[in-house]
């Protein structure tokens, strides 16, 4: 069976200190559709069939923000707090040093 939006494993990953969970679903390779929603909104908010529709050509990864439904930290009290340019950027990153044995940081993606 393949992986559904519904049953894809949630995971947690660190970043700088922080646990954010996710779920990707969707063949990995390529540039990633991360999804964002509005600052309250937790993984089970999404619907499973447009994200998984989403998946049938793209990798995607959901996560909850900062201090939301399972992710670690205290939720900002502003919308520039919330999403820092790097936030997105971390949390690809570690999960791409979690799958890549040997890590080669990229312009992107600096260790």
């Amino acid at each position: 069976m393949s992986t559904t939006f519904e049953n894809a494993t949630t995971k947690s990953v660190d970043v700088n200190g922080t646990s954010f969970v996710l779920r990707e679903v969707g063949k990995k390779g390529g540039i990633p559709v991360m999804l964002l929603h509005h600052l309250t909104a937790v993984l089970d908010d999404w619907d499973p069939r447009v994200v998984d529709g989403l998946a049938a050509q793209h990798h995607v990864i959901a996560f909850d923000n900062r201090g939301v439904g399972g992710s670690g930290g205290s939720t900002p009290k502003t919308v520039e707090e919330q999403a820092p340019p790097t936030s997105i950027r971390s949390i690809f990153c570690s999960l791409h040093r979690r799958a890549t044995a040997r890590y080669q940081p990229t312009a992107s993606c600096s260790a």
